[in-house]
């Protein structure tokens, strides 16, 4: 059994706006994710990670009748990966249904796809 991994670096800049939603939080940037699963949600799990491999935000688990995913993280200033897996190792597209994944930046999407290289 193979995992596939999509690493992708996030960088947030004081160049965009302040977002006061999380008191602890004085200076950060929303980052959304969205994933619209295959037919095989439960091959599926996902994490953004600080650059200490803290992880900030993650999902799997998920079943086989999951909802598709749309999650939120306002994150401070600095550098983060993403990282997606499905256990089967065959991606979110296409043999089993189109699903896609994307992360955005303050809305300007960052990185989106369906398919995964291998690690």
């Amino acid at each position: 059994m193979k995992n596939f991994f999509l690493l992708v670096f996030i960088f947030t800049s004081l160049t965009y706006a302040k977002n006061e939603r999380n008191d602890n939080i004085q200076n950060c940037t929303d980052v959304d994710i969205s994933i619209i699963f295959d037919r095989y949600a439960e091959d599926i799990s996902w994490k953004i990670e600080d650059n200490d491999g803290k992880v900030m935000i993650s999902g799997g688990n998920y079943s086989h009748a999951s909802p598709n995913v749309s999650k939120s993280i306002c994150l401070e200033d600095g550098e983060y990966t993403f990282i997606i897996n499905d256990s089967y190792g065959d991606g979110l597209c296409c043999r089993y249904g189109n699903g896609s994944y994307a992360v955005k930046l303050d809305g300007k999407t960052l990185v989106s796809g369906s398919t995964f290289t291998s690690l």
